[in-house]
């Protein structure tokens, strides 16, 4: 683990243990996104720490954005080749092992798997229908957190948006009384986080605490 993440995780632990105190029972804790990504290396570690007096979860939504990283950084490589085959064809004959979208699709499904693996059931599923097309819309129009307020923002926090709605289905619908925590880093949730959760305790009836 790196000296960046180490100090991370200890925080995290500390916000955990902080949120403990109040209520004195366990809580539901909701990573986001950027917090996958950073603790790549350790989050089966920090998952089990976390796991021993709360319920952890991630989002869907969550999961296809690392797999849309995985296609990115998939894709430049394939490009890499391609150029390097198209510049020394003359030299050498190349042959690639496999297919980029083959490839792909495997790692994504490899990244499916782990995710599945490490977190069960509690992944909170996002199933967009009509009516959240129309929400995510107005949001948009509105320029209504998490998206961004300011000028020329365009459509940033789009994805964030899907989080947090999928957050916000998944609990309306969750019988037991228990504190919930979203662990994020992301401006588009911690500068809005009274907005949002006032938002989420309206919708829902539960209290949740957005913390870095």
């Amino acid at each position: 683990m790196s000296k960046a993440n180490y100090g991370k995780s200890i925080k995290l632990l500390q916000v955990v243990n902080w949120r403990r105190n109040i209520m004195a029972e366990k809580s539901i804790i909701i990573l986001d996104t950027n917090f996958i990504i950073e603790h790549i290396s350790d989050l089966h570690e920090l998952h089990q720490k976390l796991s021993e007096n709360n319920i952890v979860y991630i989002t869907e939504i969550s999961i296809n954005e690392r797999i849309s990283q995985k296609y990115l950084e998939l894709k430049s490589k394939y490009e890499k080749i391609e150029t390097f085959i198209k510049d020394y064809s003359a030299y050498a004959t190349i042959k690639l092992k496999d297919t980029f979208s083959n490839r792909f699709e495997a790692e994504k499904q490899r990244t499916i798997d782990v995710y599945v693996k490490e977190f069960g059931d509690n992944i909170i599923s996002f199933t967009p229908d009509v009516d959240a097309l129309k929400i995510v819309m107005d949001r948009v129009y509105k320029k209504r957190a998490p998206f961004s307020n300011k000028e020329r923002a365009s459509d940033k926090g789009f994805k964030d948006t899907l989080i947090w709605m999928s957050i916000i289905q998944y609990f309306k619908e969750y019988k037991e009384d228990i504190g919930i925590i979203f662990i994020t880093n992301d401006n588009g949730f911690l500068n809005s986080s009274d907005l949002l959760k006032l938002e989420f305790a309206e919708i829902t009836g539960k209290t949740i605490e957005i913390k870095d």
